[in-house]
């Protein structure tokens, strides 16, 4: 019988030789002319469109700049056209001829001292499109942007001595012209007619 021996450890160079992954040599790579150009040109690529870049969002910027400088020039201009067109132009006429006017107080003065009142006494931002005259009262419907304007014409229209009784009869939100309005109607009682 013949004896085996088994060296179950192994040895560490034969190990090596057995094991292929430990057998492969390290590869080292030779620098190449060919990579170094290559790299060169292709950082030198980047740089120079850099460069271009910026120096061309300088060049819009300055564009704009004088865009925005000559547009103020403009709008200069035309705000001094503008102011001296509306020194030119002559003062708005009256609506009504002062002949109109004239024969309207002395056939109805009640009328002339009405209208006047109601002009005196009406806010900057609201306006009458209905008046109606029955006996001793007046209805007087408009429009206007805001609740406060409303209460304004009333209060104003109440210290009034041409009526005895002011009652705001409706007020509601309307629109009109694709725009948010008040409308109100208010009725008015004469003093002594």
């Amino acid at each position: 019988m013949k004896k085996t021996k088994i060296n179950l450890l192994g040895n560490s160079q034969k190990s090596a030789d057995l094991n292929p992954l430990l057998k492969r040599p390290v590869r080292t790579y030779k620098p190449s002319l060919f990579v170094f150009i290559f790299a060169f040109i292709l950082i030198g690529f980047e740089v120079a469109f850099l460069i271009s870049f910026y120096q061309n969002i300088d060049h819009k910027n300055a564009e704009l700049e004088l865009k925005r400088f000559s547009l103020k020039d403009q709008i200069s201009v035309v705000e001094k056209d503008l102011q001296a067109q509306s020194s030119i132009l002559p003062p708005p006429k009256p609506t009504l001829d002062p002949k109109i006017m004239d024969a309207l107080k002395m056939e109805q003065p009640l009328l002339i001292t009405l209208l006047s009142t109601i002009r005196d006494h009406l806010p900057q931002n609201a306006w009458i499109y209905h008046l109606a005259h029955h006996e001793d009262n007046i209805t007087i419907t408009g429009y206007t942007f805001t609740h406060e304007s409303v209460s304004q014409f009333l209060s104003e229209l109440r210290s009034s001595q041409l009526f005895e009784t002011v009652k705001l009869i409706l007020t509601e939100q309307t629109l009109l012209e694709e725009q948010n309005v008040k409308q109100f109607t208010i009725q008015c009682g004469l003093k002594g007619v």
